[in-house]
């Protein structure tokens, strides 16, 4: 019997099904039970639970992730908000291939760090958010679902509220009057049980006598590794996040607390369908893959071709449609991995434009014994129907190929619309966490007497000296992109000042671009007229009244701003976004003259926004900060997280206390604080421990402590309007205590129903100068473009003699800069004397 199938999408010239691999995917092909995890981030997930599953029992495993992750912190870059996220999301597919579990989305945002459960669910919209839980698993079709939070206590309100709609979804996907418009692509599915993942490393749970106690420990002898090895693998794949993972070895015990459904005694999976006689119809099917595992021999495995045949045609009489549709996907990778194949798309160029033409050379190689045949070849309006039988040596096919001048470029599906405040609004589907291939290759192929469709991905393949070979899935971007170097740009109405905006041209055909300013804008250049790639300094100034606006910048009636994702441990890609500017004009006072030293940390814009208010601010390498001369500057910033990444500055920090006493100011930026123990590093001159305080609602009200405090009146008399249009928070990892004594706290501020936290800003005078910690988020208020977060940075950086009396002296850096002034004075009238003293003589 001829059985046909279609395979969306397979690597096979990146990602090989290996020896070790092959084993796993038949077992778990031979039991049709299902376990789906349910948690909000990236990074929440159990790998270790997660491998347990999929290498110890055997089991097909989902993780399902309410959000990408887009509101978290970045360790490896300043990437944030749906950049963030583009990261996350692949962080996640990456430790799946480790782990061996599937990844599901919904459309949920992350908008940031949340306190309460009720506040998530209303941002995110707890009816739709409910229904994209409950097309999950009426897709998925768990039997197992594991929640791993609680719904109540002290953790993220993200991380309760994915527990409340994991059990909400639990009961609502059997019931056919819940979501009903989704029964035209799936049927209601009622689970057997679910049951929580009772933490015991982190926010521990009281333990209770009926919680069901597993080993999920264990050794895996086909990969030779211990399910610890290969979760801390996985969990290391979250490197944005700082998450790399030790790894761990021996019995593992977890806990798991009944929820709904029929409760486990002994086993958490007891009384679940195993075996595929348990399936309508599938009883041939359990006998087919049953034969293919006893035949597996990882020196031979095209012996298991023909009992994969033989399972792919008995599923024609499976009734559950969900697991049909799964197990022929899985059947026909197994299969072109079993014969040996190499299947491969290669094209000169990583990008090409709508309209283009290109030439794509297709390899195909049977190096396995079992008998294939290519049959056809498609790609967008190139046909080919070779009919051969593929030997020892590589079936070659070029291509020539247009690309449709209508192609849309390639994109992130959950980008392509504008999202809401915490919803996106893509189509959202969990079994596509990523858009198809931009460009492919269709193939039909015979293994054995059965029939595939493949589907290629066209891919660039070059080599770097150091990593060796790469690959990259050429993507359909546009003619001409323009890429701002702020997404948001504050405008100085200051006088005559102007403000000046870098942007990145990405010119693969000639055009013109556009920079169209909202009213009250004026922007120069308009217009030019570009060949290749340049930068370009727009000069935007702004009118008195002017209000807030969109900068659009477009070529060719298209709007498009490149964003490179070149992270090595994702694949790389190109991520879409408008080329838009948000404009706001605001009036920020700069002292002229000031310099500013700045220790970068990971993801912080902070510094280009001071050079564009005019700073001069210079960068610190680790030579600098151990030996550089720090004397020259007025202040040193350091970025956010600089002290939990750059060990020069952990080594030499007393360098900037000693800056600070002899006249400096430093601004030290939010520090994270270590879970379980204090940070070992001091941030301020005095006593004062980091706690992990934060406020997290963006419009909370701030109270001023000390209104007439220097940092709060000059240059900038602070007030109100300056804590408005702040975004997704106002601060994190507050002081906890200090030395009441030496440290004045300036803010008083709270979530709504909480104590207040006075820890957020913290000067201590020091010597001439003074040390100052911030843990309220200017990192991200300066790219947002809020005025209020530039004119108090600008407040914090001010040196202390331009706030306080003549009578006292001036910081180090402008006292020798006044002092170089009146020696380069005197030697000019030295000069001058001697010149006309010759001159004189001469006469």
């Amino acid at each position: 019997m001829m059985s046909e199938m279609i395979l969306a999408s397979v690597l096979w010239s990146v990602v090989q099904v290996h020896a070790a691999e092959l084993p796993h995917r038949l077992d778990r092909l031979l039991t049709p039970a299902r376990v789906l995890y349910v948690a909000a981030h990236p990074d929440d997930e159990n790998t270790q639970l997660l491998t347990y599953f999929t290498h110890g029992r055997q089991v097909r495993t989902a993780y399902l992730s309410l959000t990408r992750g887009d509101g978290g912190q970045n360790l490896i870059g300043s990437e944030q908000s749906p950049l963030m996220g583009v990261i996350r999301t692949h962080e996640l597919l990456e430790a799946r291939k480790i782990d061996g579990a599937e990844q599901l989305f919904t459309r949920a945002r992350d908008f940031g760090y949340s306190k309460r459960s009720d506040e998530a669910l209303k941002v995110w919209g707890h009816e739709q958010t409910l229904g994209d839980v409950v097309w999950a698993m009426r897709r998925f079709r768990p039997h197992l679902v594991i929640t791993r939070f609680p719904e109540e206590g002290s953790t993220h309100g993200h991380h309760l509220a994915s527990a409340i709609l994991a059990r909400e979804a639990f009961e609502a996907a059997a019931d056919p009057k819940r979501f009903p418009e989704q029964l035209e692509r799936v049927a209601p599915w009622q689970g057997k049980r679910l049951v929580f993942n009772v933490p015991d490393r982190f926010m521990p749970e009281e333990v209770r006598e009926d919680d069901l106690v597993v080993d999920i420990g264990g050794y895996d002898p086909i990969t030779g590794e211990s399910h610890g090895e290969i979760a801390a693998a996985s969990r290391s794949m979250h490197k944005s996040q700082g998450f790399g993972a030790a790894r761990r070895f021996g019995p593992e015990e977890d806990r798991f607390r009944h929820i709904a459904g029929e409760r486990a005694e002994t086993d958490l999976l007891e009384n679940i369908p195993t075996t595929w006689s348990d399936v309508e119809g599938g009883e041939a099917v359990g006998r087919a893959l049953k034969r293919a595992r006893d035949a597996y021999r990882p020196e031979s495995p095209g012996d298991i071709v023909a009992p994969l045949t033989e399972a792919l045609a008995a599923l024609d009489d499976v009734a559950d449609e969900g697991l049909r549709r799964w197990a022929h996907d899985e059947i026909a990778t197994l299969l072109i991995a079993a014969s040996g194949l190499l299947l491969e798309a290669r094209a000169p160029e990583a990008d090409i434009v709508a309209g283009d033409a290109t030439e794509v050379e297709l390899t195909v190689l049977r190096r396995g014994t079992t008998p294939v045949w290519l049959t056809s070849v498609a790609l967008l309006d190139a046909k080919a129907r070779p009919d051969v039988e593929l030997g020892v040596q590589p079936h070659v096919e070029k291509l020539a190929v247009t690309v449709p001048k209508a192609t849309p470029p390639s994109r992130m599906p959950w980008l392509i619309a504008s999202p809401g405040p915490g919803r996106y609004r893509g189509e959202g589907d969990p079994e596509v966490p990523l858009a198809p291939p931009s460009l492919a290759a269709e193939l039909t192929l015979a293994i054995a007497g059965t029939e595939l469709k493949v589907t290629v991905p066209v891919r660039q393949v070059r080599v770097d000296r150091v990593r060796g070979e790469l690959h990259r899935d050429v993507e359909i971007l546009p003619a001409i992109s323009a890429t701002p170097a702020a997404k948001s740009l504050l405008v100085l109405r200051t006088g005559n000042q102007e403000t000046q905006l870098r942007v990145s041209l990405r010119v693969r055909k000639p055009g013109t671009v556009t920079f169209q300013a909202p009213e009250g804008y004026t922007v120069t250049p308009a217009s030019l007229s570009v060949d290749k790639d340049q930068e370009v300094l727009l000069t935007v100034t702004a009118e008195q009244n002017a209000s807030p606006g969109r900068l659009r910048i477009t070529a060719g009636g298209a709007s498009w701003a490149e964003h490179p994702m070149l992270h090595p441990h994702v694949p790389e890609r190109t991520v879409l976004l408008p080329a838009e500017v948000a404009l706001t004009a605001a009036t920020v006072t700069v002292p002229e003259g000031l310099v500013v030293g700045h220790v970068a940390g990971p993801g912080d814009e902070v510094a280009d926004g001071l050079r564009r208010l005019g700073m001069k601010v210079e960068d610190l390498d680790d030579e600098a900060l151990a030996h550089g001369d720090l004397s020259r500057f007025d202040a040193i910033v350091v970025g956010v997280r600089a002290f939990n990444t750059r060990e020069a500055l952990r080594k030499h920090h007393d360098r900037l206390f000693t800056f600070a006493e002899a006249g400096g100011t430093v601004v030290v930026q939010y520090v994270t604080k270590p879970r379980g123990h204090d940070l070992d590093v001091s941030l301020l001159p005095y006593a004062m421990k980091l706690g992990r305080g934060r406020v997290t609602d963006e419009t909370a009200t701030v109270t001023m402590l000390k209104p007439d405090h220097p940092l709060l009146t000059y240059p900038h008399a602070l007030g109100k309007e300056d804590f408005d249009g702040w975004v997704q928070e106002r601060g994190l990892y507050f002081g906890a205590s200090w030395d009441e004594a030496k440290v004045t706290p300036l803010l008083s501020l709270a979530d709504p129903g909480e104590d207040p936290e006075q820890g957020a800003l913290l000067v201590a005078d020091h010597g001439s100068g003074r040390v100052i910690y911030c843990g309220l988020s200017l990192f991200r208020q300066f790219p947002a473009g809020v005025p209020g977060a530039h004119r108090l940075m600008v407040n914090l950086l001010t040196p202390k003699d331009h706030s306080t009396s003549a009578d006292e002296p001036p910081p180090v850096g402008r006292r020798w800069r006044n002092l170089y002034g009146v020696v380069l004075v005197i030697l000019l009238v030295l000069i001058g004397s001697f010149w006309l003293l010759t001159r004189r003589y001469a006469a």
